[in-house]
């Protein structure tokens, strides 16, 4: 993208869907919770997905390298299981508020291991989820 300002299809992210694997501080990511999912979808301009409770959305803008993600807005339902899914819900949905980074540069199959935030502290690490034309689903190492 050049300008930053519109999403298109050739934005690398443009119809892709994510499940979280892990995140937290970048020497030590943490597994989800057993029980849970947590995905991101991209398209046009908006991402939205579950955040293991509640569903979410929000607009985004990819230019080179930063991911700028804007709201992200969620549902406000509880859930109590599995146990912990509200605490780690909040700390998905504010990693992604402060989102700073999406790592191109290992890309396998278009799809994007990982995003960075908490000043370069912590990261999401991400699976590209199967879909039409893709096959299985690319897992990343941790």
């Amino acid at each position: 993208m050049s300008d930053g300002s519109m999403n298109t299809e050739t934005d690398e992210l443009h119809a892709t869907t994510w499940r979280l694997v892990a995140f937290g501080r970048r020497e030590a990511p943490q597994p989800t919770l057993a029980g849970s999912e947590i995905t991101r979808t991209f398209t046009g301009n908006h991402v939205g997905g579950s955040a293991g409770c509640n569903t979410y959305s929000g607009g985004y803008t990819l230019e080179g390298d930063r991911l700028t993600i804007r709201g992200p807005i969620s549902t406000r339902k509880m859930c109590s299981a599995p146990a912990g899914v509200m605490e780690q819900e909040y700390t998905y949905l504010q990693a992604l508020s402060t989102t700073q980074t999406c790592n191109l540069q290992d890309s396998i199959l278009d799809s994007i291991p990982e995003i960075v935030y908490d000043g370069g502290e912590s990261l999401c690490r991400f699976e590209a989820t199967a879909s039409e034309g893709r096959g299985d689903t690319a897992q990343w190492p941790m």
